[in-house]
């Protein structure tokens, strides 16, 4: 009966997460206070150090608390994701390694 319970409380509570999914950062025609479009800040990207490194892919999402646009990379660097972010404030560009820390060997 516990485990009845248990998923039923589970799926309720998926339920009630998936209604808020319109302020999920990952959807960008959802943001709510970005200045700079998509388009706009894949511009900048393009014109960027995240270029010199490898390709920047129109494949983003916007992070509405940081306000920055995250674009996908192919760049390679063990231990990494990088990812080019793009800051409205300052209508520029760089590379966000987001390395694990982890030493390779």
């Amino acid at each position: 009966m516990k485990k009845i319970a248990l998923l039923a409380l589970t799926a309720l509570l998926f339920t009630a997460c998936n209604g808020e999914a319109a302020d999920d950062p990952v959807e960008p025609e959802n943001r709510s206070n970005a200045t700079l479009t998509q388009d706009e800040a894949y511009e900048v990207a393009l014109a960027s150090p995240c270029t010199e490194e490898g390709s920047v892919f129109n494949d983003a999402y916007y992070n509405d608390f940081t306000k920055t646009w995250w674009f996908k990379t192919d760049i390679a660097k063990p231990g990494c994701n990088p990812e080019c972010m793009v800051s409205e404030e300052t209508k520029t560009a760089e590379i966000n390694w987001m390395c694990t820390g982890l030493l390779q060997e």
